[in-house]
């Protein structure tokens, strides 16, 4: 990879999942020009439109898991900055997105078991499940933070430095 790349989109989407980390906020004033730079860094390179349907559908999918309330908005924004450096290239977005996702339900499996919380969350999911099959009751999937903390909700995780890893793995293997 280009040392113009790394300087423009990795090390910032890495400081910026580290805060995630630490913080549980991905902040904009990092997120948002790492996802204009991928634009005019494409756009100058001559593949603008590769580089905005990426985008596109990153935003698009990670602002619809936000309304969910699968995962932040940060996250979703986060999701479409990766999409405009890395264009639509539909392997290896699936490819981070999985990376992405199996580590986070690592993490939340060991944030409950470790406040205590994973019995009750496995019986709340169950008696969801369970409800949804029987009356196709589709705002069960909305889960939603309930406070404007995420680090107060049990299972808020990281998810923005499990892309962030992802999008090491992707573009390093």
């Amino acid at each position: 990879m280009e040392t113009t790349v790394y300087l423009a989109c990795l090390v910032p989407l890495t400081i910026a999942g580290l805060i995630d980390l630490f913080k549980g906020v991905l902040p904009n004033i990092i997120v948002l020009p790492v996802m204009a730079g991928g634009l005019i860094y494409n756009a100058w390179h001559g593949s603008f439109i590769n580089s905005l349907e990426g985008f596109l559908v990153c935003i698009v999918f990670g602002m619809i898991a936000a309304w969910f309330g699968w995962m932040g908005a940060g996250d979703g924004k986060l999701m479409g900055a990766v999409g405009a450096w890395l264009g639509l290239k539909p392997l290896e977005l699936l490819a981070i997105f999985l990376i992405a996702c199996i580590l986070g339900i690592i993490a939340a499996l060991v944030k409950m078991i470790w406040t205590g919380q994973l019995w009750q969350w496995l019986k709340k999911f169950c008696s969801n499940l369970k409800v949804l099959v029987l009356t196709r009751d589709l705002s069960l999937l909305k889960t939603g933070l309930q406070t404007d903390n995420p680090w107060q909700q049990v299972n808020a995780i990281p998810f923005g430095m499990f892309i962030v890893i992802g999008v090491w793995a992707v573009t390093h293997l």
